[in-house]
């Protein structure tokens, strides 16, 4: 079922509650419709439903009492992504969902965080997920020059550093990290966005190193 939500998007329902439904557009925002029993009409929600991030990082919406993952939700109610044109067929996997390909477009354009939850109409740390999920379908090289240029340089080396020392605690829990980087470093308020991309790209990188070494 299918119809045009309040973005002009069109979005396909996911589940139905006693109260609400839930419905979720191609490009992963959801919103709940409720039913008016003055007016007698259905109205959407004045904000959309956000998603929650569990400690794996991984985004997820809740569907009564079960936690539905946001690529699973996507895909339970979108057969095939939807592309804005033919030029992202080619050149992005046709297999990744909408949001990923809008944060891939960021990566590449190295668009700040803060510009991209705003084009998107999403919170910054919900961006920042989204990001993270785009950068492991994008090469080390396009992420190497979004990291440095939008992430702070100390937190950078400092997590260098964690790949040598404790690389246990950098590949942990990110709450984990998170709180031992909180208490080294002066954080912005998007340490845990920052946090889980950087690490994401270190770990890439040494992995890549540790490839080249064993082909020589």
């Amino acid at each position: 079922m299918s119809c045009v939500g309040p973005d002009g998007n069109e979005m396909h329902k996911l589940a139905d509650s006693k109260t609400s439904t839930l419905w979720i557009a191609n490009d992963g925002i959801a919103y709940r419709r409720y039913y008016n029993t003055l007016t007698q009409e259905y109205e959407w929600a004045n904000q959309p439903t956000l998603p929650n991030c569990d400690d794996k990082g991984r985004m997820y919406l809740c569907v009564g009492t079960t936690r539905v993952l946001l690529d699973d939700a996507i895909s339970r109610v979108w057969k095939e992504p939807t592309f804005r044109n033919a030029e992202d067929a080619k050149t992005i996997d046709t297999k990744i969902s909408p949001r990923i390909i809008k944060a891939v477009e960021c990566l590449r354009a190295c668009e700040p965080v803060t510009k991209f939850a705003s084009r998107c109409n999403i919170k910054k740390g919900t961006a920042w997920s989204y990001l993270h999920d785009a950068a492991q379908h994008e090469s080390l090289e396009v992420l190497e020059r979004y990291i440095f240029s939008h992430i702070h340089a100390s937190l950078l080396i400092f997590l260098d550093a964690l790949s040598r020392t404790k690389p246990a605690l950098l590949g942990g829990p990110l709450t984990q990290l998170v709180c031992h980087c909180d208490k080294m470093l002066e954080l912005t308020e998007d340490k845990y966005g920052a946090i889980r991309l950087a690490r994401y790209f270190i770990m890439q990188s040494h992995q890549e190193d540790l490839d080249q070494s064993n082909q020589e």
